[in-house]
């Protein structure tokens, strides 16, 4: 940008200086810009400082030269002689530059919102300059200081001509070691003078009239000056050399001079600015461009993981590996159908050279697709038909309709995924045909006789050339974690064998388990309740048949129970105690019914035995004992337990737990469970973005964050056997709330010996972290949040001009929805609710009821006891009596339900054998 503004000064016609008079420019010790012409004795001054100039003509310059001219005359004073041609030069330049700096407004405005949001919450990212205050101070020092600190962060920042070489380019030439949160307090004085300063220039070009003298330019707006002197003489000469700046000024005239050399000056900081810019983040955020490498193994194992999950069946995309990854053969690909390539090889050479010309396909010699177009028959169109068993979602399809980076709205996105897997069941519109939108499909049995096989295209031969006088690293453009060494080499289990559907001896694939997981610490509320229901709702449990059929692959649903506080140690009798309380728990004791055995199972999480576990950390993670509640860098430090927290026994010989000794129950530590916005489980919250990563490895399927709700069968997402979590909203890194992995991966393996190494962090910007600094990003698929969180991208203020249905603007319209779409939850119900959706993330609220007027389970008769039990505390807790014949009426309920109470009620009502779940298959007791 700042270049352009360059290029228009530096190449105005020669011609039109034909009346410049010779000059000489210097620079003062404190960094001031000076320009003197002697033809009519005038002294420009960019700067209040110019006790060091050179002027005059050629060799000799007037002894007493004026002083220089304060910049305050008006433009009608710039009437006489001139060059129209020098005149109509520079106006056409400054407009041009007007022109620039106006279109950088915008994107000022927004980079001053994310940096002031970030200074008001800099002081919880730690590793920041000072505190708060002193970064507030910083952020009004001169632009001195901004060179001054620039240059201490990084070898060769502050040196001039590297930095004039890295204008044109990337931020390449800024050292990677740089950290951005040094740059933020560094950078918001700039902002605020360049802002200023774009309404001075604009008045400028706009008032120079037509044929104006520019040899006697003073001035043309008040103002200028004073916005110049603050910009410009505040930077250090290691900026523009006077040597430079003499090139400068043998070429051009002297408002050329002027505007040529603080525009060339303002251009190097902005740009420099431009470039660090990358790093800001608004709250919530971290940043890639300026944090150190997380990264801890060469480029030969990063080959290995890849090829390793190519060969077991985990890659069934299209897309290409990256060519960091510097493979120097294409590898076959089981997953994936044989068709010609999109790429040409790449004709590698070492990454030394920079000069990696194609990233690697893959090899596709897998079974032949066959895309489905699942659809209700008539006069059965009531309800969706169930996905094919064995079908397999293409998630590139989906990406190609769906990805925010390509400016897909969620709403069309949803409408493919409805259409595409025919949840539009009896309310299709034609539209055309709808080829493009199909994404699910069968694959065939590979143990046919015949084979569909498309010709490959031949295959270049890599070509290896050495670079001359420099060795050959191996590892070059990797960037290994500081203070940290290369990983041993990897040691992988055997791949896998990739197996279609067709060809399994039984509906399960034993290599692919179809488990969900959930953790959940404290009390068993409403939260984890609705997703069991959900979870009952919408997938094919078999339960609407008295025997499940043979062909279809139940799911389960595993809900992890934390007795205790996160940092707490179970008692020998945990086990017990657990199944004791969720006996007692209205919200939990329905679950326990026999017939919800082969479908919901709990289970006790024990931290110790989770670790000790997963053979990639189970003999190192001890060592990390003080630090183990790291979350993204900031650590929650636990201190050893006590003597009187050791297990005590009861006179029965009962275990009996005491682990909250000189603890008071809302301390941090002691916390089992988020009571209140106030009261947040943060320990928890911490402990299950590692424990979702230590099940799926340990266990395969897909892990569920407690505030989910199932909103449709995941079938072909089942069949889709990679890795995937999805898209934070609009950033490109990950959210774990849903994350599929596969059970003993050498993605696995990665993630858990780069997390060790990193203070066994799992903060989902941490992951994001680990995959971008391996180029291993496409083996954990980052999905589109439309899939699972399609509310999201609204709450954050974008794509409002055409939301998804239903419309939140806040995460808590879920649970209080505004007056003037109250009327939608009940009208339209649970096919109203983000249909085409796998699933919805409502985003912690744990401390609010999802049906305030009903809030207990209303499962029918047979689990009445608990229902009775809630009502009367509640009776209680309004003082009046209870009585369990009383009889209610619509009147006592709310005039407006809520989504939340909608959703709740139409998964109770298909327990209490009222209504079919969503395709349609009624409960079988």
């Amino acid at each position: 940008m700042f270049q352009n503004i360059l290029a228009l000064l530096l190449v105005l016609d020669a011609s039109a200086l034909t009346n410049a008079s010779p000059y000489f420019l210097g620079l003062g010790g404190s960094g001031a810009v000076t320009v003197t012409t002697t033809a009519t004795v005038t002294v420009f001054q960019c700067g209040p400082s110019a006790s060091s100039v050179v002027a005059g003509p050629s060799s000799s310059a007037p002894a007493a030269a004026a002083s220089p001219a304060p910049l305050a005359a008006s433009v009608s004073s710039l009437t006489s002689g001139g060059s129209p041609a020098l005149t109509a030069a520079i106006t056409n330049a400054l407009n041009s530059v007007v022109s620039t700096l106006n279109s950088l407004t915008p994107v000022l405005n927004n980079i001053e919102t994310l940096t002031t949001s970030l200074l008001a919450s800099v002081g919880s990212l730690g590793n920041t300059v000072g505190s708060l205050n002193g970064l507030s101070s910083q952020s009004q020092g001169n632009l001195n200081g901004i060179v001054s600190q620039l240059s201490t962060l990084g070898t060769g920042l502050g040196n001039t001509n590297s930095l004039l070489n890295g204008i044109p380019g990337s931020a390449a030439n800024i050292p990677g070691s740089t950290q951005a949160n040094q740059i933020f307090p560094l950078v918001r004085g700039l902002l605020t003078r360049l802002k200023t300063l774009v309404p001075q220039v604009t008045s400028l070009a706009t008032n120079l009239p037509t044929g104006t003298n520019l040899g006697s330019l003073h001035s043309a707006v008040s103002g200028v000056q004073s916005n110049l002197q603050t910009l410009v003489p505040e930077l250090d000469t290691s900026v523009l050399t006077s040597t430079q700046s003499q090139v400068l000024g043998s070429l051009y005239t002297d408002v050329q001079k002027l505007m040529a050399t603080c525009l060339l000056q303002l251009g190097l900081v902005c740009t420099t600015f431009l470039l660090f810019s990358r790093g800001l983040s608004s709250p919530g955020e971290q940043s890639f461009s300026q944090e150190e490498s997380t990264l801890v193994f060469r480029r030969e194992d990063l080959q290995k993981l890849w090829k390793w999950e190519i060969a077991s069946g985990h890659y069934p995309s299209g897309e290409s590996i990256p060519k960091q990854v510097g493979l120097l053969e294409s590898p076959p690909n089981p997953a994936l159908p044989p068709k010609s390539r999109t790429v040409s090889p790449s004709r590698y050479r070492p990454p030394t050279t920079g000069s990696l010309s194609a990233d690697t396909d893959t090899i596709g010699h897998g079974p032949k697709r066959t895309y489905l177009s699942p659809q209700s028959v008539p006069p059965h169109v009531a309800y969706p038909p169930r996905p094919v068993p064995g079908s397999v979602a293409d998630l590139d399809v989906i990406m190609k309709h769906c990805d925010f980076s390509q400016g897909k709205y969620v709403r069309d996105c949803l409408e493919v995924l409805r259409v595409g897997a025919g949840l539009d069941n009896g309310q299709r519109t034609r539209r055309g045909s709808f080829e493009d939108w199909k994404y699910i499909y069968m694959e065939e049995n590979t143990t046919s006789t015949t084979r569909h096989v498309v010709n490959q295209d031949p295959l270049q031969v890599p070509i290896y050339r050495p670079v001359v006088g420099r060795s050959d690293d191996p590892d070059a453009g990797l960037v290994l974690k500081s203070g940290a060494k290369w990983e041993p080499p990897l040691k992988l289990s055997p791949t896998l064998t990739h197996r279609p559907s067709a060809s399994l001896p039984e509906p399960c694939d034993t290599d692919n388990p179809r488990l969900y997981h959930m953790f959940w610490t404290g009390p068993f509320t409403d939260k984890p309740y609705l997703a069991l229901l959900s979870f009952l709702f919408t997938q094919n449990t078999g339960l609407h048949a008295p025997n499940p059929p043979s062909s279809v692959c139940r799911p389960q649903f595993w809900l992890w129970i934390n007795p205790g506080p996160a940092a707490s140690i179970p008692n020998p009798n945990a086990l017990h105690d657990m199944f004791a309380q969720l006996k007692s728990s209205p919200w939990a004791a329905p679950f326990l019914h026999p017939r919800f055995k082969d479908v919901i199972r709990f289970k006790l999480w024990n931290t110790t035995e989770q670790l000790d576990g997963v053979p990639e950390i189970a003999d190192d993670w001890r060592a990390l004992r003080d630090t183990l509640f790291n979350s993204g860098g900031h650590i929650i430090s636990v201190p050893e337990p006590e003597k009187a927290e050791e297990t005590e026994v009861d006179e029965d010989g009962e275990g009996v737990a005491n682990t909250t000794v000189k603890a008071k129950a809302t301390d941090m530590l002691h916390r089992t469970g988020s009571k209140s916005s106030s009261e947040y489980d943060r320990l928890s919250v911490i402990l299950s973005d590692m424990a979702r990563f230590v099940l799926c490895h340990r266990f395969g399927g897909v892990y569920l964050d407690a505030d989910t709700i199932l909103l449709r069968d995941w079938e072909e997402l089942w069949g889709w056997k990679g890795a995937f979590a999805y898209r934070w909203s609009r950033l490109e890194k990950y959210n774990t709330a849903v994350l599929r992995m596969n059970r003993g991966s050498a993605l696995g393996t990665f993630l858990f010996r780069t997390a060790l190494k990193n203070g066994l962090d799992f903060h989902p910007m941490s992951v994001s972290r680990y995959t971008k600094d391996a180029y291993l990003e496409g083996l954990l698929l980052r999905l589109p949040d439309a899939l699972f969180d399609a509310a999201w991208l609204n709450t954050e203020e974008y794509q409002r001009d055409r939301p998804p249905q239903p419309y939140f603007t806040e995460f808590s319209d879920f649970f209080d929805t505004p007056m003037e779409n109250s009327a939608s939850p009940q009208a339209l119900g649970f096919n109203g609710f983000f249909k085409g959706s796998y699933s919805y993330h409502f985003h912690n609220f744990w401390w609010k009821p999802f049906d305030p007027t009903r809030n207990w389970p209303d499962l029918g008769p047979q689990f009445s006891a608990g229902e009775t039990a809630l009502r009367k505390s509640a009776a209680e807790a309004e003082g009046r009596e209870f009585r369990v014949d009383d009889a209610e009426t619509v009147g006592d309920d709310k005039l407006d339900l809520d989504w939340a109470a909608v959703l709740k009620r139409t998964f109770e009502a298909y327990v209490r054998g009222e209504r079919p779940n969503m395709y349609g298959e009624w409960l079988v007791w």
